[in-house]
């Protein structure tokens, strides 16, 4: 018996695949990013957070552009025109051969993308806690040079914040 087009077994392209490995790697890059950027927020070093922000930036660019790729390759191979396409749909026109390959990659992706949401929430919130706990230092010894009585822990007044107070730059992924 013949098979037609339809039964036939499909192949997802190669350039979907050679997306994937590249956004597992991009991802990776940001995780080691986010490492070094743990380690400048413990030395307290401002020249190097500014510019792993910058880098950060850049490979968060460079990952979403990837993502508008995979995207559109997604859509390609569905014949859909939904705005998002899960990577857990193409199973469906993958051959038997390329299903596992697809998910080991799809499971890879999704831990690493944990990983950097994790990791950032890590850095922001140590970024944070260190900035109140200079700005209650900085309260402490301004008040008290101006004999004034010391109000720990209120670095804000009503809700704003004072124009000299440190502030400290934290990006989002």
């Amino acid at each position: 018996m013949l098979e037609t087009a339809d039964t036939a077994p499909r192949n997802l392209p190669d350039e979907l695949f050679e997306l994937l490995y590249k956004e597992v790697d991009l991802s990776q890059e940001m995780l080691a990013l986010l490492d070094q950027e743990k380690t400048a927020l413990v030395a307290m070093d401002m020249t190097t957070l500014v510019e792993l922000s910058r880098q950060k930036l850049k490979q968060l660019d460079r990952i979403r552009a990837l993502d508008e790729s995979l995207q559109k390759t997604s859509r390609q191979i569905t014949d859909s025109t939904a705005s998002t396409i899960k990577l857990s749909s193409l199973n469906e026109h993958a051959s038997e051969t390329e299903r596992p390959r697809l998910e080991s990659l799809r499971q890879q992706l999704l831990a690493l993308r944990e990983q950097i949401l994790s990791k950032n929430i890590v850095n922001k919130r140590f970024a944070e806690d260190t900035r109140h706990y200079l700005n209650d230092a900085i309260s402490l010894i301004t008040t008290a040079t101006a004999g004034q009585h010391p109000s720990y822990g209120k670095a804000k007044q009503g809700g704003k914040s004072y124009a000299n107070q440190p502030t400290m730059i934290s990006c989002e992924v």
